[in-house]
């Protein structure tokens, strides 16, 4: 059996090396594994979740620094709010697009209206406040005063937006045109020279890259796409790919115990997983009962058991990162007062039956499943129920889940406090999750309706504690992101794993 076993691990890895492209000449040549799906390199495509992409081929108006972790512009000379509602900006000279063709406020204002013209894209919420009729671009079209019809305090960190040429999408405005798979049009530092769909995309060096400021070490990055985390793990392990992207704890762990497999960098995803109780609960509204039930949750163990090196206990409800975090005491671990204060409220041992709904997708099954162990040694049964995501979206949307788990999908990689809190205000779209008392939406509507960035933070850290003295939303731990490489690579530094740019890897 072990035989067998070696055989078929051997043809594996030979059949991945096989399946890989030429590398170029010379030692700049990198390949890097990646489990997704292989979508367009279209920015405001709603089908759009590879931004790793967005990093490589386009240049955001506002970006993160991978090496710096600071917000900044590349493109823009200058910008300054005019008035709380006006932002005024002035673009760069001589930023070229990959086809020669100058970027002017036309592209800037063109991407910004695209991602409103597509439904359901990462912006829309955001760029939905952005008054485009009375925005004006200057006569040269290096000027653009974006207008934004209330004052709106994530305005500048939701401007991360990704430039497409106007006049290119204009000419392939639907995301099922090939050439955004072959070869899109951006101002960014690499372009497609290669492309086989769904299996690698080939990304080389701009000798004419406009940004001279910025070095690359990697000539030429493979980025090849697996659907199964073991079989990219085994070509890892064969010297097949120089980096694995985006990996699993369990393969951290692989890593970390065998030093001749690499290299393990983790990176704050900017991000903290909550378990949300419904308010609308008749239980779960007396503070109580929420008070019993995050004395009854071992935080530590629920992080070791789903996230493991990937995630640290939380002590706020935002990451360490963001400018709005304070850090509060752990909530105790003391299931005998959680007892008491259930008593206290008038329940005993098999009073309360609650329902936890979350999709399939890993680790939320695994965060119910310790939440129902936990809960049941203080008498509460919880229900797990983990069907496919639209139905565990829609008892989010209804209201018929009584707890589950919220986060910000694919991270935070601008530490904007809103990307925490809009799925949890008065008026947000998960029911399930929304709260209504009066105290938290001022705070909240304080943070959001501001361009000042110190009265915004004020707002949000007592919106913090808010939250952590009301026991509504009970934080468990903070995400990490794990990139591993081999001896080729000196460093990878990602101000966000998953939606920064392959080309700030340092070569050994």
């Amino acid at each position: 059996m072990k035989k067998l076993l070696a055989i078929l691990l051997c043809v594996a890895m030979t059949a991945a090396l096989l399946a890989l492209p030429a590398l170029a000449d010379g030692d700049t040549a990198v390949t890097i594994g990646y489990v997704a799906a292989h979508n367009p390199a279209y920015p405001s495509s709603p089908n759009f979740d590879d931004f790793i992409q967005q990093g490589m081929i386009y240049d955001k108006l506002f970006d993160v620094d991978d090496e710096t972790g600071e917000f900044v512009t590349r493109l823009l000379e200058s910008y300054e709010w005019t008035d709380e509602v006006t932002l005024h900006m002035v673009l760069k000279d001589g930023i070229t697009f990959n086809d020669g063709s100058k970027m002017t406020m036309e592209d800037v204002l063109f991407s910004m209206q695209n991602y409103m013209a597509a439904p359901t894209t990462d912006k829309n919420q955001y760029y939905a406040h952005i008054d485009f009729d009375a925005s004006v671009i200057s006569d040269d079209g290096m000027t653009l005063d974006l207008v934004w019809k209330d004052p709106y305090g994530p305005a500048l960190r939701t401007l991360n937006c990704s430039i497409m040429e106007k006049a290119f999408t204009e000419e392939h405005i639907e995301d099922t045109d090939e050439i955004w798979y072959t070869a899109p049009v951006g101002s960014g530092p690499y372009v497609v020279s290669e492309c086989v769909k769904d299996s690698y995309v080939v990304y080389t060096l701009r000798e004419d890259y406009w940004d001279t400021s910025r070095t690359f070490d990697a000539d030429q990055i493979t980025l090849k796409f697996y659907s199964d985390e073991s079989a990219m793990f085994m070509d890892y392990a064969a010297g097949n790919l120089d980096v694995i992207y985006d990996i699993s704890a369990e393969i951290v762990s692989n890593i970390e115990a065998d030093p001749s497999l690499g290299t393990v960098t983790l990176t704050p995803d900017n991000d903290v997983v909550f378990i949300q109780i419904n308010e609308d609960n008749e239980i779960l509204s007396d503070p109580l009962v929420r008070q019993a039930i995050a004395y009854a949750l071992d935080m530590e163990y629920i992080t070791d058991v789903c996230y493991g090196a990937l995630g640290t206990p939380a002590t706020s409800h935002f990451a360490t990162g963001f400018d709005a975090y304070v850090a509060h005491d752990p909530y105790p671990y003391d299931p005998d007062t959680a007892v008491k204060l259930l008593e206290e409220a008038g329940y005993g041992p098999g009073d309360i039956n609650i329902r936890w709904i979350s999709p399939e997708m890993p680790p939320e099954p695994q965060i119910g499943e310790c939440v129902q162990a936990l809960l049941s040694m203080i008498g509460i049964n919880v229900s797990v129920e983990t069907p496919e995501f639209a139905t565990a979206l829609g008892s989010h949307l209804d209201g018929t889940t009584d707890i589950s788990c919220q986060h910000t999908m694919g991270g935070n990689p601008t530490m904007e406090p809103d990307n925490t809190l809009s799925a949890i205000y008065e008026n947000a779209a998960f029911q399930a999750f929304s709260i209504s008392e009066p105290e938290f939406n001022e705070l909240y509507y304080a943070g959001l309706n501001t361009t000042d960035d110190e009265a915004r933070w004020a707002a949000y850290r007592d919106l913090d504690s808010w939250l952590w003295d009301n026991f509504m939303t009970l934080p468990v731990c903070e995400v990490n992101k794990a990139i591993a490489f081999n001896s080729r690579i000196a460093d990878f530094p990602a101000s966000a794993v998953g939606r920064s740019c392959l080309g700030a890897l340092k070569l050994a």
